[in-house]
């Protein structure tokens, strides 16, 4: 049996936690579940040619990009996009392209940022064209939908990192 929500806020909670899972959905039609986050590079490099070096490999990247970039990087263009400081999107969004290890990463960063602002696009949904920056990355216009849907910040971090 169904119980009624009994606040505003709850609904509002709901609704948040709601855009979070759909932006975090493997079926969000931008193509996300295509990239490999480099490790194709990786085995081609020969870093990882059996079980230890890829969980070595991951372990580096969970730890070092997300942990230490990637996460932090996404509650500062949060908090940026909250505050309307297209300076800041810009420097951030900058900043990310710039911590890309390889042309392999730095591209597949800037088409999913591409791609999530076409479906933006058509769903109605972008932010002000003056803060978005020229070449939006992944992480810049996920901070946008966080920020659109009010989902709070932790709740943020964990979806991003989940996906």
């Amino acid at each position: 049996m169904l119980t009624p929500i009994n606040s505003l806020a709850a609904a509002a909670n709901d609704l948040a936690l709601l855009g979070l899972m759909q932006l975090v959905s493997p079926a969000l039609p931008i193509g996300a579940f295509a990239w490999s986050q480099g490790l194709e590079s990786a085995f081609e490099l020969g870093w990882v040619d059996n079980e230890t070096g890829l969980k070595d490999w991951l372990e580096g990247v969970l730890e070092d990009g997300l942990s230490r970039c990637e996460l932090p990087l996404l509650m500062r263009l949060q908090s940026a996009w909250a505050a309307d400081d297209a300076e800041a999107i810009a420097q951030w969004n900058d900043w990310l392209h710039a911590t890309r290890e390889t042309a392999e990463l730095s591209d597949e960063d800037t088409r999913l940022g591409g791609a999530l602002v076409t479906l933006l696009r058509n769903l109605g949904l972008l932010p002000n064209a003056s803060l978005i920056p020229e070449q939006p990355g992944y992480i810049t216009m996920f901070a946008w939908v966080a920020h659109h849907r009010n989902v709070p910040g932790r709740q943020t971090l964990l979806g991003f990192a989940w996906a």
